[in-house]
């Protein structure tokens, strides 16, 4: 363990060696002089900016001249950079003076000349795409944008170093952001894909990406470490302080419609974001709004504290890369609204709604392949599944300071989930029905108050309460496996279970932040305590015609679980210079744990450390060392997890496996999309850590429970990441190279049987972004994945699956009145014992924009070839190879408006 520690000491240390010649190859330099006219007079208001390379290109800084026409602009010039200096005033001609990359500027006069008398009446002079300075890059909208964008996420596709996931999260040049911002205000949190995918871009004017952002309202993180990357929407000002979208179209067959409208409010104290999407086209609303998997919004209580879902679940996969809307039929709808409300400097209240409602049915085919020590267990499934989803959540949060030292919120939150399925199963020849319900009741509330004890420290003192109930009837007939049970699989035929629980948890947290000079120090105590009454019945009866008598089995599990955390973190952040900041964390916790009498405790310490080096302007070099355990900690007895850990529990086995896991990430950013056209991001990630830690094997209806602990200790898993943007010269193309390589080690344990497997996942991909005019854009694609798991044990050995996908999408308009967007995808899949499938997509789509605010469009959309959709997915433990009836080609019509 010295050895390791030390070794790491050295790589650390030398890294901030390599790098100091990179710390002072940057200087500061000032220019400074006087601005005249051709009659000698000085010129008031005259604008300077030094811009890097040419006149279009980065703001490094500005100034304007005085009433004696003097300026003077402080800037950082790195080392042999070439610079121009750009004079403007009204009524006179711009001055473009080049620096070369040697030349020292101090001191220089300029005398502007009057502009020619016979220029037109009006000037349009095209805004600076990009500009950057410091830590915020800002986009202005109008270079960006080409008048066809129905959404936000449209348009920050279009954006050079953002990167938009197919479910709305934002990452900018390989870091996540955390947080959208409506004009500086937080008004949807971390679940701001609801903002993202359904509101539309009437009234943007600019968007700006912050590093390194603190939230200075916030008197609790005003002394914190390093920053966050937040996203912040700018919007047009002016007496209209309202912005929206609507859209409607109806398709053929009639069945298929959509309904969508956004709209964007301010006032002097409110600021009001509302979304309504309804639509039957295979867009399901907790997709577009991030709650497919939980209601993070709602369960702040921390990270694990995640919507939870029924101990058996339904299977709800999707096709890598394809779209939501090519595989569902549904009736879906979503209801939202975002308000913040300012009463006063001191006082403000934040309320957030959300309804969702979600009804939906899928045709699939499966075939599983279960590997173990000896042998392969196979599946063949057909099932329909029909599932009806709803959720209520309402977040509110009263935000008061009494004075400037002192700062106290209160938060209340509610949320309802019901969710109902239908699964009909067709499981090697024989019929297996599944009826599911499950309903999530969760109450929060909590208190945080922060006290600015001093000009450099501050006082936080955090208190959280939370209760949920949920209960879950489960009921399957034909059951064909029963490991769990140690029953002869031909004497039940039936299952019924239901499962009760009521959870509450309540904790306490008080911190000191202070900074001195160079250092920041954060001291941090903590005290939790999770109960959870829960209450499992089962039974095995007998449906079987030859026998009238049912004869049952009951398996009741009863228990009140408890579980007491005890911790304190130390965190410790050193700025080294300008360039280059550091910081060390230190947790210590204590857990206890207790359930009919079996008790446990352990000690756990994770230390960590992250630096931050800024090489010039454009590259920065980040890295972080980690270390976390590894346990199933009581909040997961309430969701899948929690029938393999009771029924460890009933055998007296030990709840808290811990396991140690360490992450080691480094990764290389870099940031010049004007003067050298290139953004970049190389990063490798190192860990010990398996995707899973507990795993309920469920094979919907057919292999009910199964017991699956992951064995860590042995697992590895390297993750190499490469992307690079690249524009063309003097053009506006780009193109785009991402390579994934991630290589593991696992070893995993079921049954007590030890299965030694190597995963691999290769994937590649190449976008070319070509703006042909104003009036014409091509964006090509081709995406290369494959994925290899190598069983050393199991009798499938060897597993193979591959797949290439071809995209072109093409954006025409005329006279800027009339679009044409064209797309075709292509996707060819192999898996291995099964024959290629190729599969031909292609949307059509015609509008016509009537002075910006209306506009009527036609459209195809789905055109394919009718064959289903087949895609496999390799896991340490079995092979899960799934094809989807596809959603059927529509037609559509209809209408949009914004105002």
């Amino acid at each position: 363990m010295r050895q390791r520690w030390f070794l790491i000491s050295v790589v650390f240390v030398s890294t901030l060696l390599l790098n100091s010649e990179c710390i002072f190859a940057q200087d500061s330099a000032i220019v400074k002089g006087k601005v005249t006219n051709k009659r000698d007079e000085p010129v008031l208001g005259a604008t300077v900016r030094i811009l890097a390379q040419d006149s279009t290109g980065l703001l490094l800084a500005y100034a304007f001249s005085n009433k004696d026409g003097l300026y003077e602009v402080n800037f950082a010039r790195a080392k042999g950079q070439q610079v121009c200096i750009q004079i403007s005033s009204l009524g006179y001609q711009t001055i473009n003076y080049m620096a070369s990359k040697n030349q020292p500027i101090s001191s220089i006069d300029f005398q502007l000349l009057d502009a020619a008398n016979d220029l037109p009446t009006v000037l349009v002079k095209s805004a600076i795409p990009i500009i950057r300075k410091g830590d915020t890059t800002n986009y202005n909208v109008q270079s960006f944008a080409k008048g066809n964008e129905q959404t936000i996420a449209n348009l920050l596709q279009r954006l050079p170093g953002l990167q938009v996931s197919d479910n709305g999260r934002l990452s900018f040049n390989g870091k996540e952001i955390s947080r959208v911002l409506i004009e500086g205000d937080d008004l949807f949190e971390n679940n701001y894909e609801t903002l993202i995918n359904n509101t539309g871009t009437s009234g943007l004017s600019k968007i700006s990406v912050i590093e390194n952002y603190k939230d200075t309202t916030n008197l609790s993180s005003r002394f914190s470490g390093s920053g966050e990357t937040v996203l912040n929407l700018g919007y047009t000002s002016g007496k209209k302080r309202t912005y929206g979208d609507v859209s409607a179209f109806s398709g053929l067959p009639l069945s298929t419609y959509e309904l969508k409208s956004s709209s964007v409010s301010f006032s002097k104290s409110i600021k009001l974001v509302t979304n309504l999407n309804r639509n039957t086209n295979g867009t399901l609303s907790k997709h577009i709004s991030n709650t497919s998997q939980d209601l993070s919004n709602i369960q702040k209580f921390e990270q694990s504290a995640l919507y939870s879902g029924p101990p058996v679940q339904f299977t709800e996969s999707s096709p890598r890369n394809i779209a939501n809307n090519r595989l569902f039929y549904n009736n879906s709808a979503l209801y939202s609204g975002n308000i913040k409300m300012r009463f006063s400097p001191k006082f403000s209240v934040k309320s957030i709604v959300k309804i969702i409602d979600d009804a939906f049915s899928q045709t699939q085919r499966r075939e599983i392949n279960y590997l173990t020590n000896q042998s392969v267990i196979a599946f063949q499934e057909k099932n329909l599944l029909r599932k009806k989803d709803k959720s209520l959540s309402i977040e509110n949060e009263l935000d008061w300071k009494p004075s400037s030292k002192i700062q106290s919120k209160l938060s209340f939150d509610i949320s309802n989930i019901r969710n109902h399925g239908l699964q009909m199963n067709e499981i090697n020849g024989k019929s297996t029905n599944q009826h599911n319900s499950f309903t999530n009741e969760s109450y929060f509330i909590s208190s945080h108050t922060s006290f600015l004890t001093g000009i450099n420290h501050s006082l936080s003192l955090h208190l959280q309460a939370n209760k949920k109930s949920f209960d879950n009837p489960f009921f399957t007939n034909n059951l064909l496996v029963d490991d769990f049970f140690t029953q002869p699989i031909a004497r039940y035929k039936s299952l019924q279970q239901d499962f009760l629980g009521k959870h509450q948890t309540q904790s306490a947290d008080m911190q000191f932040n202070l900074k001195k000079g160079a250092f920041s120090h954060t001291i941090a105590a903590s005290y939790i305590l999770h109960t959870l009454d829960a209450q499992n019945g089962l039974q095995l009866f007998n449906t079987d015609s030859i026998n009238p008598v049912a004869s049952h089995q009951d398996f009741a599990l009863k228990n009140i679980y408890r579980q007491r955390n005890y911790g304190i973190r130390y965190a410790l952040g050193y700025q080294v210079s300008r360039s280059l900041q550091a910081s060390f964390t230190s947790s210590l916790e204590v857990l206890n744990i207790s359930a009919s009498g079996l008790q446990d405790r352990k000690q756990i310490f994770s230390p960590g450390i992250n630096f931050q080096q800024k090489i010039n302007t454009k590259s920065l070099w980040i890295g972080s060392l980690q270390m976390n355990p590894i346990y199933p900690r009581l909040l997961n007895l309430s969701s899948n997890y929690f029938l393999t850990t009771a029924n460890s529990v009933s055998k007296g086995t030990s709840l808290l496996n811990i396991t140690n896991r360490f992450i080691i990430n480094t990764s290389y950013l870099f940031f010049d999309p004007i003067q050298s056209g290139i953004i970049g991001q190389l990063s490798l990630n190192y860990s010990n850590n398996p995707l899973t830690y507990l795993q309920n094997v469920n094979f919907s209806g057919n292999l009910i429970v199964n017991e699956h602990v992951v064995s860590n200790e042995a697992n590895r898993f390297t993750t190499v990441t490469a992307r690079v943007e690249k524009k063309f010269y003097k053009s506006n193309s780009w193109i785009i190279l991402t390579s994934n390589f991630t290589d593991g080690k696992v070893y995993g344990l079921a049954k007590s049987i030890i299965n030694k497997n190597d995963v691999r996942f290769f994937k590649q991909d190449l976008q070319i972004k070509y703006e042909v005019s104003n009036y014409l854009n091509i964006r090509s694609g081709l995406t290369y994945q494959q994925q290899v798991q190598e069983n050393k044990q199991g009798g499938l050995g060897k597993f193979t699956n591959a797949d290439i996908i071809g995209k072109l999408q093409l954006e025409a308009n005329y006279c800027k009145s009339i679009y044409f967007d064209f797309s075709l995808e292509s996707i060819s899949n192999k898996t291995e014992r099964l024959k290629p499938v190729n599969i031909l997509f292609a949307d059509i789509q015609l509008r016509f924009i009537n002075k910006h605010q209306l506009s009527y469009f036609l459209g195809c959309k789905n055109i394919f070839n009718q064959k289903d959709l087949r895609f496999s997915s390799a896991s340490a433990i079995q092979t899960n190879i799934l094809a989807f009836n596809l959603f059927e080609r529509y037609f559509s019509a209809g209408l949009a408006v914004k105002f």
